[in-house]
């Protein structure tokens, strides 16, 4: 028998939809905050969006090890709770609870999607010469891209899903 079923991808083994979604939110978040403040900021400098992306992916990258170090830390606290009522439960003392090769997947696949935020905003500034026209473009991708999040988180909330991808383009680029 032939199998079709396609492997889950790395992020979807270790990362529900509600975390994906969250990771991808947060990283839009921080670069549409950069984006959208560069021209005040960086001025006409020819240069800016080169710097922009420099400050972007530098915030996302720190982000992204904040935010594989708090993943490592609820998978944790989430192992010694449970450890804790199986060991009252049988009138024992709970085990040592120990970092995971599980737990520093769930953290890298954290990492990658924040990260990852950065790779579309870069684009047109790689793409097209004029810097100005380049910021715009990528705030317009990074809109499109906050619909897309609460969209999906729509469908898994089962809920309007046009409703919701406003509402997260909304709230997001406040």
């Amino acid at each position: 028998m032939v199998t079709t079923e396609v492997p889950a991808r790395f992020t979807h083994r270790y990362l529900d939809p509600g975390e994906r979604l969250g990771e991808i939110l947060f990283g839009l978040i921080m670069v549409l905050t950069f984006t959208a403040t560069a021209r005040a900021a960086l001025g006409d400098n020819p240069d800016s969006g080169r710097q922009l992306l420099i400050a972007a992916a530098g915030c996302n990258i720190a982000w992204g090890i904040i935010d594989g170090g708090m993943y490592i830390m609820a998978a944790m606290l989430g192992r010694a709770r449970e450890a804790q009522a199986e060991a009252l439960a049988r009138g024992g003392t709970p085990i040592h609870t120990r970092v995971t090769a599980e737990d520093i997947k769930g953290a890298i696949a954290c990492f990658w999607l924040v990260v990852a935020c950065t790779i579309p905003a870069s684009l047109p500034f790689m793409l097209v010469d004029d810097a100005y026209f380049a910021l715009r473009l990528s705030n317009g991708l990074l809109l499109v891209m906050l619909f897309l999040v609460g969209y999906s988180w729509g469908r898994f909330a089962n809920t309007s899903r046009w409703i919701a991808g406003l509402v997260f383009l909304v709230i997001a680029s406040s």
